[in-house]
């Protein structure tokens, strides 16, 4: 025997159970905070996987770099910049850098940085490198 139960309203009428407008508006306003917090992350996440790829790509651009001048280490740029090819609007630039360590090995330490020309206001170089490079013979000769 089965018994069936239902809620009766003031004049004995039956009455379906529905949200009531409070329930509704909390609803809607904790599924807005969600869908704000579900693109804001997605902006994040955009923005970080562009900046790898651009990190890959002067990577690759400054490994290029790297072996076409390494051949004749003797006539590798120490303080000079220029374009990087391969690299859509990537420069590089080289620069000697003080090591007392390098100058005892009678060598010196050429730092390669790599610029992203699109963000000029950017502190940080997208690769550094850091060459111990025999001195030049220039000045190695110059000193005899």
């Amino acid at each position: 025997m089965r018994v069936h139960c239902r809620q009766l309203g003031p004049a004995g009428s039956s009455m379906a159970r529905g949200f009531t407008l409070v329930e509704v508006i909390a609803a809607t306003a904790i599924m807005g905070v969600l869908l704000v917090g579900i693109v804001m992350a997605k902006s994040r996440h955009t923005r970080q996987w562009a900046a790898a790829q651009r990190k890959l790509q002067a990577i690759e651009a400054t490994e290029s770099f790297l072996s076409s001048h390494w051949t004749d280490r003797a006539k590798f740029p120490r303080e000079s910049e220029g374009e990087l090819e391969g690299g859509d609007q990537l420069r590089w630039r080289t620069r000697q850098v003080p090591s007392d360590g390098a100058e005892q090995l009678k060598a010196a330490v050429v730092r390669l940085e790599v610029w992203d020309e699109r963000e000029p206001t950017s502190l940080e170089p997208l690769v550094s490198v850091d060459l111990l490079l025999e001195q030049a013979h220039s000045a190695a000769h110059g000193a005899q």
